[in-house]
């Protein structure tokens, strides 16, 4: 293992790392996206579909046609397999980032065959964290919904196949409803970076240090205590400028697609514009997605050397052996 630079960064220099070790592992991990990451991307097409459709049958069944019914249970069957399997490949493909970022961050040229093991041996132990990320994100949901309600726009579920309507809404106390917006978005977004900082920290805890479920959230917990408010600035600020690209990206194909269908073959030229912006958006996915998961891994080192000067350098470079650190590093 070559020597690297040991030090604790401040925002700044994290974010310039992050794009210092995209450049150095950007063929590696477009490989990655290659192999794992379009697959993941193509099953979630589908598990959408799926749903969908359970949804149509669902609604068929509501309006009195009984034989949606089986038809409507064998399509949440499906989606629930298809979802467990799209989770196991996104649980691979992050395990296979992350071991890349890991080899890059020590000072390695990235190792294909290496990272593809890792990302193997490390699959289940993230896949356990990706499903506490799936069910940390249910409260988020649930207060969107009660907003929709108690503002009376919203049909509650209570109990299939019933649905009720509140009547009672407050949609006309413009005022209030423009304070519980604010109030809302405020604490859907606190909520969400509290997740995304816990949630990065234990996939990494995952896959460099074996551990699984509560114990890789209770580690990442640990190592960010105290340091949350400048890691939620330094994923903020990555949000921001992502945000800004992607949105910038498809605000220039959605001018393109509405100067095109003012052609005289307006439906054949719309197609094809559509077809290209999807195209586009996998290429700027595949582009975009890297910098997440490098962030994640330098924010959890970056703590890993404030807390335990990471772990005394890897115990000295495994007392001057030169080699690569085990999981645990």
């Amino acid at each position: 293992m070559k020597k690297f630079r040991y030090f604790y960064m401040n925002t700044a220099e994290i974010l310039d790392k992050v794009f210092e070790i995209y450049k150095k592992s950007f063929p590696y991990q477009i490989l990655r996206m290659l192999l794992f990451g379009v697959a993941g991307m193509i099953l979630y097409f589908i598990l959408i579909i799926i749903l969908s459709v359970a949804i149509g049958f669902s609604f068929s069944e509501m309006s009195g046609s009984n034989s949606g019914s089986p038809y409507f249970a064998l399509f949440i069957v499906l989606g629930i397999i298809l979802g467990l399997i799209a989770l196991f490949v996104f649980s691979v493909n992050t395990a296979a980032s992350l071991s890349i970022n890991r080899q890059v961050f020590y000072g390695r040229r990235p190792k294909f065959v290496l990272t593809v093991k890792d990302a193997w041996k490390s699959s289940l132990r993230v896949c356990s964290v990706n499903f506490l990320y799936v069910i940390a994100y249910l409260p988020m949901v649930t207060a969107v919904i009660f907003f929709l309600y108690i503002l009376g726009t919203f049909d509650a579920f209570m109990g299939y196949p019933f649905f009720y309507r509140n009547t009672s809404g407050i949609s006309n106390n413009i005022p209030l409803v423009v304070f519980l917006t604010i109030l809302l978005v405020i604490l859907e977004a606190a909520y969400f970076v509290f997740v995304q900082i816990i949630g990065s920290c234990a996939l990494c805890g995952a896959v460099f240090e074996k551990r699984v479920f509560h114990t890789a959230i209770k580690r990442s917990l640990e190592l960010t205590k105290g340091n949350r408010l400048k890691i939620a600035g330094a994923f903020i600020t990555w949000y921001a400028v992502s945000s800004v690209v992607s949105y910038s990206f498809t605000a220039a194909l959605s001018l393109t697609s509405l100067i095109s269908s003012f052609s005289n073959s307006a439906a054949v030229v719309a197609f094809a514009a559509t077809v290209v912006q999807y195209i586009a958006s996998i290429i700027v996915s595949l582009l975009m997605s890297p910098f997440s998961d490098i962030l994640s891994s330098l924010v959890y080192f970056n703590q890993r050397i404030k807390k335990h000067g990471l772990d005394i350098v890897l115990e000295l470079y495994s007392i001057e052996n030169a080699r690569l650190p085990s999981a645990k590093g």
